[in-house]
């Protein structure tokens, strides 16, 4: 059975005999209600409890003292309340939790060395008053793919470090954030090993040293802060290519607008320009090619010049190819640049940034209602599509991410970010890499390291999910394959939803449902059964002809898995 207060506008105190007589596994009571007081004390029986959600509320009183232990519970959101007392040891013993979300409260004291027996894929810990060290144990879980512990005390007679363990987290993607404590000591070089990790912050401490050049690595990195600490020495020449931030310490000097520039007489040490700006100027570009220099140039046609340095022959005819796209939903490629082992193309510039951006930025939830969200994915369909059936040979893209999608000022999509692209082969899709970014990445690609244009289809599909949902479908998509649980299917559509909009009505309704129905079509664990990306643009193409049969508050996540090809 599941319990659902959500977006009601609700107060007071939860009802003390909540669960008598029901044997409840979802519990929400998030955004839009403002519920005080403590909980109730029938919770610490609901033994078959799965899914809390009790984030944006006033809720009070000692949090070791709220729950039970629960064997099944998977998914917990305390955040944004004001609980107190300390993280109980107990909640150890959840074998099942895979997210653990307790930000913004007044929670005190160490993290229990319990916590690390889980499976966590989100330990967010954020704005408490937790003290001590961070703990050793945190790098051995091995699922996590998101770590917040900002804005709390963690110290030890103020020489707290961050431990080298942190560098095992390979599956780090989201966030590392361990920004407003109190660590000092240097930064491990362990953490340029985090190859999947989109967001570093480790600013408002008292860090000191150099910043570790095995950072450079992290090419997933899309920002880092670094600010107010006490670093020094130049910062690694790669760093300034990504929206970094270094204010704040007064012995760093590099290559960034808020540092002062190194001191050297070696030329090799002059930074390429297009390191440090995304937005090209061509001024720049006369600068990077040392006035068009004609060893740079690599081709000339009717209407264009390409200059480039030499690249291994079929690196090269791959990038052409890809000049040669030409759809109104795939970003025009101006041509490309190599300098010191770093390639660099250049494309129009977008004002709007990224889909990750406007999802998630502050005006996420106006601008992007359901009908642009819509619009969007049937201009990333249409795109893949032509990639693969009308590109002559067929392009797979292999990294279909939010960030990888970039839109116009009136909302239009342009698929980017061509540096993991390959031509297909359809003869052989054995690849001796797995590239793309982890959390939209096939799951049998890890397994088989064979790429076909499937792995384009899945990575569609979180898109999809993730676009629908605001927020990554990682759990949804975790729970959908899991032997364990049941009635995972049941799910309500409504509930699963950005919460941060209106519920779809009439055709957008309709709309959202399509949407749903075909992407978690293309999230099938077996690639097989998996939709082709032009069925999946025909049918978003669709024209609306029908309405829902049954009222769409009853939809269930479990009633829109039977997509047939």
């Amino acid at each position: 059975m599941n319990v659902s207060f959500a977006n009601n506008r609700f107060s007071g105190e939860l009802p003390p005999g909540l669960s008598n007589g029901f044997a409840f596994q979802h519990l929400t009571v998030n955004e839009g209600n403002n519920f005080t007081g403590p909980l109730p004390e029938c919770l610490m029986n609901c033994t078959r409890l799965f899914r809390v959600r009790l984030e944006g509320n006033q809720f009070t009183g000692d949090i070791s003292k709220a729950f039970g232990v629960h064997p099944s519970l998977n998914f917990i959101s305390l955040s944004g309340n004001r609980f107190s007392g300390e993280l109980s040891p107990e909640w150890g013993e959840c074998q099942s939790l895979t997210s653990l979300q307790v930000d913004g409260n007044k929670i005190s004291g160490e993290i229990p060395a319990e916590l690390g027996k889980f499976r966590l894929f989100n330990l967010s810990l954020s704005r408490n008053h937790l003290t001590g060290d961070i703990p050793q144990f945190t790098g051995n879980l091995t699922n996590l793919q998101y770590l917040n512990l900002a804005g709390n005390e963690f110290h030890k007679d103020l020489s707290g470090e961050i431990p080298s363990e942190l560098g095992n987290l390979f599956t780090l993607q989201y966030l590392l954030d361990l920004s407003g404590n109190s660590l000092s000591g240097t930064i491990p070089s362990n953490l340029g090993k985090l190859a999947s990790l989109e967001n570093l912050n480790l600013s408002h401490n008292h860090l000191t040293g150099r910043i570790p050049s095995s950072l450079s690595n992290m090419k997933s990195l899309n920002s880092f802060d670094f600010s107010y600490n006490e670093l020094t020495c130049p910062i690694p020449t790669r760093d300034v290519s990504k929206q970094a931030t270094y204010t704040g310490n007064s012995g760093l000097c590099g290559v960034a607008e808020e540092l002062s520039p190194c001191s050297s007489s070696s030329p090799s040490s002059k930074p390429l320009i297009w390191e440090r700006l995304r937005k090209f100027r061509f001024g720049d570009i006369v600068k990077a090619t040392e006035d068009f220099s004609e060893n740079y140039c690599i081709g000339k046609g009717g209407f264009q010049t390409v200059y480039k340095v030499a690249l291994p022959m079929g690196q090269i005819n791959e990038i052409l190819t890809l000049t040669e796209v030409k759809h109104r939903n795939i970003i025009k490629l101006h041509g490309f640049h190599s300098r010191n082992g770093f390639m660099y193309l250049v494309c129009n510039y977008l004002e709007r940034g990224s889909l990750g951006k406007e999802l998630y930025g502050e005006e996420g939830k106006v601008e992007l209602g359901w009908a642009t969200r819509f619009s969007i994915l049937q201009g990333v369909a249409h795109a893949l599509a032509y990639l693969h059936h009308d590109c002559s040979p067929p392009i797979v893209h292999h990294d279909v991410t939010l960030n990888n999608i970039l839109l116009e000022s009136d909302f239009v999509p342009r698929l980017s970010d061509f540096d993991t692209a390959r031509l297909w082969d359809l003869n052989s899709s054995n690849w001796s890499t797995v590239a793309g970014s982890y959390g939209y990445i096939a799951p049998e690609l890890a397994l088989t390291m064979r790429v076909t244009n499937k792995c384009d289809v899945y990575g569609f599909g979180a898109v999809a999910l993730e676009v629908m949902m605001g927020r990554h479908p990682g759990e949804l998509l975790l729970l959908l394959s899991s032997p364990e649980i049941s009635d995972g299917p049941g799910l309500l559509l409504k509930d699963m939803l950005d919460q941060r909009l209106p519920a779809p009505q009439g055709q957008l309704a309709e709309k959202v449902v399509r949407v749903v129905t075909i992407a978690l079509a293309c999230t099938r664990a077996n690639p097989e059964p998996r939709p082709t990306m032009r069925f999946v643009a025909q049918e978003l193409s669709a024209q609306i002809q029908a309405r829902l049969s049954e009222p769409f508050h009853t939809v269930t996540i479990g009633k829109l898995t039977s997509l047939q090809k």
